[in-house]
């Protein structure tokens, strides 16, 4: 009974121990990557792909195709389908052209189709541009988001690469957490238009971004 009991009492110590080093070590290792300005270029790029899923595509164009062309719910449910499968279509592929030209230059052209789609949306007064739109916007996801993955992988420290591509995704859903809120609220105020510019702003930014901190 007194072993037993001697185990209990060293055992949450030496647990609290080792989560309080492990806790200090991800904390040492998560400044020493926010220091550096490629992860956090890479970062945003990240986050402006899940911002731009749920605040463009899941939010904002809904009520575009509703008001602006009147499309039923029917119809705004094969046009999602769609750009889904488009999205997923393309995403082996560009993840072979990131292995075969490099992650760097594929993350610039997914950023740059991916700012074009929302400019398009702003603008769209009719089907066959909206329809446009909505193929760019699902093509420049697919180009950019697994590029933008595996350079996190690449440029991280084979110690602390689990924790980058943690931070990766949080970083993403942060992103999907904001995008609703921010669009949601420019919509509110100012209009569809502004809020899809909003979008594209967001997505232009990160490829400049990305293209000066970022390295090969």
């Amino acid at each position: 009974g007194r072993v037993f009991a001697a185990i209990r009492l060293v055992e949450p110590a030496r647990t609290s121990s080792v989560t309080q080093v492990m806790s200090e070590g991800s904390l040492s290792l998560l400044s020493a990557m926010a220091k550096r300005p490629e992860f956090m270029a890479v970062w945003l790029i990240t986050f402006a792909t899940f911002f731009t899923r749920s605040g463009s595509k899941q939010t904002i164009l809904p009520f575009v195709a509703e008001s602006r062309l009147e499309m039923s719910s029917g119809s705004l449910g094969l046009l999602l389908t769609a750009m889904t499968i488009v999205q997923g279509s393309l995403i082996i592929p560009a993840s072979r052209c990131a292995d075969t030209y490099g992650r760097r230059p594929v993350i610039l052209v997914g950023a740059m189709v991916a700012s074009i789609g929302p400019m398009m949306f702003a603008v769209a007064d009719g089907l066959p541009l909206f329809l446009v739109a909505a193929f760019v916007v699902s093509s420049g996801e697919a180009i950019g988001q697994p590029a933008a993955a595996a350079y996190v992988a690449d440029i991280a420290p084979e110690t602390s690469r689990g924790l980058a591509m943690g931070v990766n995704r949080t970083m993403g859903d942060l992103g999907f957490i904001l995008g609703p809120l921010v669009l949601g609220f420019i919509a509110d105020s100012s209009g569809f238009s502004p809020a899809f510019l909003a979008n594209a702003l967001l997505f232009a930014a990160g490829g400049a971004v990305f293209f000066r901190f970022a390295r090969q």
